[in-house]
C-alpha cells in the first residue's frame, strides 16, 4: 500500500549548493528519525520528490482501469483460440506494479513499473504483441505505445492517462490467474521461460525488500526517506542508470535496505 505524500510546489530556480544543501537535510533526516516541518519544507522544495495527492489517484485509476484492460484481453484470447466461455472467463488475469512505485519511492515523472501475468493458455508473441498492443491503442487515454520485443525483458511501453508505463509479460503455470496470487514462493517460477522468470522477479524482488524493511513503521519511513535521497543524489551528479554501467532503482534499493 502507498502513503499518500504531500504536494511542494517549486517557487523559482534554486542555486546549486541550495540543491546540496536540501539533500544534506533530507540525508540527515533519513538516518536520523529527527524532523520539523520546516526542514521537511526546505529539504524538498524544488526537488520534485512527491506527487499531489491529485496524481497519488490518478495512479490508483491507472492501475485499476489497466488490470480491466488486461483481463478483457485475455477473454479476447481465449474467444479467438475457440476456447468454451466458461473456460475463459475463468482465465482471469492480473495486473502487479513494482519498483519505485511499488517501494513509494516514486516522483511525480517517474513511470510505473508494471506485471501482467497470465495464465498458461496465453502467449507472449502470438498474444501480448500480437493482440494487446491493438486493444490498449483502442482504449481511451492511451497514447505513444512502442512495442519493445528485443529487450532484456521485453515489454509494451505507454502512456496510459498522462501516467508512463512499463508493462512486462509473466506466464505461469497456473490455469487461472486471481490478483491475491502469491509470487513470492519458488513454485511460481516452474515451467516458466526465462524471460518470464526475469519478468516475475522484478516483482519478487520488490516484495522481498518491503518485507524486509518493515519490521516496524519507523524502519519501514526511514528507507523510503534515505531511498529518495541517494537516488536523488546518483541522478543528480551521473552516476544512476543501468544501462551506462552504474547501479538503477533496484540495486541503489537493495544496497540502502541491506
Amino acid at each position: 500500500p502507498q502513503s499518500k505524500s504531500t504536494a511542494i510546489t517549486d517557487d523559482g530556480p534554486k542555486k546549486e549548493n541550495s540543491v546540496g544543501e536540501a539533500q544534506a537535510v533530507m540525508y540527515t533526516h533519513a538516518v536520523s528519525g529527527i524532523e520539523s516541518d520546516e526542514d521537511n519544507q526546505a529539504a524538498a522544495d524544488g526537488l520534485e520528490q512527491y506527487e499531489s495527492d491529485q496524481e497519488f489517484d490518478r495512479r490508483i485509476k491507472v492501475i485499476n482501469a489497466l488490470t480491466n484492460v488486461i483481463r478483457e484481453w485475455i477473454q479476447e484470447c481465449g474467444r479467438i483460440l475457440g476456447k468454451d466461455e466458461s473456460v475463459y472467463k475463468k482465465w482471469g488475469g492480473a495486473v502487479f506494479p513494482f519498483g519505485s512505485y511499488q517501494l513509494g519511492v516514486h516522483t511525480p515523472t517517474t513511470d510505473i513499473d508494471a506485471l501482467c501475468v497470465v495464465p498458461r493458455d496465453i502467449e507472449r508473441d502470438r498474444d501480448f504483441f500480437d493482440v494487446l498492443p491493438d486493444i490498449l491503442r483502442a482504449t481511451e487515454g492511451v497514447e505513444e505505445l512502442v512495442v519493445v520485443r528485443e529487450a532484456f525483458v521485453p515489454c509494451i511501453k505507454f502512456v496510459f492517462n498522462k501516467v508512463d508505463i512499463d508493462l512486462l509479460f509473466a506466464r505461469i503455470e497456473y490455469r487461472e490467474v486471481s490478483n491475491n496470487i502469491d509470487l513470492s514462493h519458488n513454485s511460481i517460477l516452474r515451467n516458466c521461460d526465462s524471460e518470464s522468470i526475469k519478468s516475475l522477479n522484478g516483482r519478487r524482488v520488490t516484495e522481498a525488500i518491503l518485507e524486509h524493511v518493515s519490521s516496524n513503521e519507523h524502519t519501514a519511513e526511514n528507507f523510503k526517506k534515505t531511498l529518495r535521497c541517494i537516488k536523488l543524489w546518483a541522478k543528480n551528479r551521473g552516476i544512476y542508470s543501468n544501462v551506462f554501467g552504474y547501479c538503477g532503482g533496484v540495486m541503489y534499493a537493495i544496497l540502502v535496505a541491506y
